[in-house]
């Protein structure tokens, strides 16, 4: 199947998250991604740009979900209490459910990937379960953040 998105970009919009994403995550992660895909340009859902006036929200982000290869989560605890992003992750979980993924030949597979940035203690059983990129110590928020020599390591880590 032809997916319209890479991937589905799923985090909290609250600080430090959404400006954290918005300003040092996505584009490096868009770059990096776009050179793991041969050089093409990654196709990334990201509401911020992939939902314009007059579209609703809710069936926007069914249909980028339906349309996309993978969710990337941006974990921390207060993630898993947002109810847009339960929503989000819950559509994803029935999709690996649909597609057998966890299951048979698919058992150590999934659909959605996590971007641990806060201690993983609180987080549900199944994101404790799955392997995770560990940012905790890139969650900087502020121009500062890219003075530093931790902005190095960030960019690499993507």
């Amino acid at each position: 199947m032809a997916y319209q998105y890479d991937v589905f970009l799923s985090y909290l919009h609250e600080c430090p998250s959404g400006p954290w994403v918005n300003d040092h995550f996505l584009p490096y992660f868009r770059h990096q991604l776009g050179n793991a895909l041969g050089g093409r340009d990654a196709r990334i859902f990201y509401d911020r740009d992939g939902i314009h006036c007059g579209q609703k929200w809710p069936a926007a982000l069914k249909e980028a979900l339906a349309h996309s290869s993978c969710l990337l989560g941006i974990w921390n605890p207060k993630y898993f209490h947002s109810q847009w992003c339960q929503n989000e992750t819950a559509i994803m979980r029935h999709r690996e459910v649909k597609l057998g993924y966890g299951s048979g030949d698919k058992k150590k597979e999934g659909l959605i990937v996590g971007v641990r940035v806060n201690d993983g203690n609180w987080f549900p059983q199944y994101a404790k379960d799955s392997q995770r990129a560990d940012f905790g110590p890139y969650y900087v928020d502020g121009p500062g953040f890219r003075q530093t020599p931790l902005f190095v390591d960030f960019q690499k880590a993507i």
